[in-house]
């Protein structure tokens, strides 16, 4: 009698093992098979949407211009680098390629000189499909001096597969300062 409980055990042991080891198996197959979408959940007058592939709208075009703005034209010695690398993935990389050493450059001037630049957009308008024209306000501090100056951007946006580094349906495929 006693034996059959020893057997009776191991017996329960291992089939519970045998349960967890093929469940385990199981969600692991599921999991690897299941492909990853990237969603985006926009706030828009109180209200909440999540914004899939298929679907636009002018609220995140101007989200992405206006983060793509903020990265690359808000900057100071220490946050330079970090920035312009964040908006680079945001950037085509045949645009990434052609402005690289301008960027190694400004970041060499900037850390020298130790300018602190703020910039505001003032306006954003559509001039064709997904090229857009934006008048920024740059305030610059360098060496105790303020110069205040203002540009407009003409930027053509590209459509984007959504992924981890640029969570965005959009990439910056030319730039313009007029």
């Amino acid at each position: 009698m006693l034996i059959f409980k020893l057997y009776k055990k191991e017996f329960i042991l291992s089939s519970l093992f045998i349960c967890l080891f093929l469940w385990a198996s199981f969600m692991s197959i599921l999991i690897f098979n299941q492909k990853n979408e990237i969603l985006v959940i926009t706030k828009d007058r109180g209200f909440f949407e999540v914004l899939k592939k298929e679907k636009e709208t002018n609220l995140e075009v101007q989200n992405f211009l206006r983060h793509f703005i903020g990265l690359s034209l808000n900057f100071d010695k220490n946050s330079y680098d970090k920035n312009i690398s964040k908006a680079g993935d945001m950037m085509s990389d045949a645009l990434w390629n052609k402005q690289r050493k301008d960027f190694i450059k400004t970041s060499f001037y900037i850390k020298e000189n130790q300018i602190i630049q703020t910039t505001q957009i003032i306006e954003v308008k559509e001039i064709t499909d997904r090229t857009y024209e934006i008048k920024v306000e740059n305030i610059k501090f360098k060496k105790g001096k303020t110069d205040k100056s203002f540009k407009k951007l003409v930027i053509h946006l590209s459509n984007n597969q959504r992924n981890y580094k640029n969570p965005w349906r959009y990439y910056v495929s030319d730039i313009k300062v007029k």
